[in-house]
């Protein structure tokens, strides 16, 4: 339960009455409301983010972690998270941000080995406020074809946030793909990340245009992959 991410949802099928056995629902009704606190304060560095960005005119997108809470599963208790992911221009709008932020940059892969540079293409990590934070932002020089989706569709995700409360994300098709290829990279390890799939199209499915998805994928050579993904959804 706990390797899988799902001890969130026994906490939050506890309180609704539907878990019998009481060391498991102790479990997750523990794992529950440490879920609601970590978001808390993760929302909590995500508004100082988004104010920085704003003051700077960068655009960015948050996806992952507190986006699925709000806006897939829609239960903050629900899903773990430990890092926040964040889609961003370049290299140095990431940079900028950082320094402006006074967080410390502990890996900028474009600096780091060759396995690092093939293994984590395009990210620079950072630490503030008590968290890990991985800025994502495509090459110039492609090499990886998630980057070219993203280049292609910029104004897809590269958003200037309205203001420091709303978190901004990818467009929920964009967004899909990415959860997708990071799975299939991870040859699909977590149960939970299943259920993201399943959330987020079920929270999103009148805005979705699935005709551009299976466009996309076929594109991006995903569509095997996404058949069977969707499948065992």
């Amino acid at each position: 339960s706990e390797r899988h991410g799902f001890s969130g949802m026994i906490g939050s099928l506890s309180q609704a009455g539907k878990v019998a056995n009481q060391r498991l629902k102790d479990l997750g009704i523990e794992r529950y409301f440490t879920n609601l606190l970590v978001h808390e304060k993760c929302m909590k560095i995500c508004r100082t983010i988004q104010k920085r960005a704003i003051e700077l005119n960068i655009p960015l997108s948050f996806f992952k972690g507190p986006t699925l809470d709000i806006y897939a599963f829609q239960e903050p208790g629900i899903r773990s998270y430990s890092d926040l992911d964040i889609l961003i221009g370049s290299r140095n709008d990431a940079w900028r941000l950082i320094k402006e932020l006074k967080y410390e940059c502990y890996e900028d892969v474009q600096e780091e080995s060759f396995k690092n540079r093939f293994m984590e293409t395009g990210r620079v990590h950072a630490f503030g406020d008590g968290w890990t934070i991985e800025f994502c932002y495509p090459l110039e020089h492609l090499c990886d074809p998630m980057f070219e989706l993203l280049n292609k569709f910029e104004k897809r995700w590269l958003k200037i946030p309205a203001s420091p409360e709303t978190l901004v994300t990818p467009d929920p098709e964009i967004h899909l793909l990415l959860l997708i290829q990071h799975m299939s990279r991870h040859l699909c390890s977590r149960f939970i990340w299943f259920l993201d799939i399943v959330t987020l199209v079920r929270s999103n499915y009148n805005k979705i245009d699935f005709n551009w998805i299976e466009k996309e994928m076929r594109g991006l050579q995903m569509s095997n992959i996404s058949s069977l993904l969707f499948s065992f959804c």
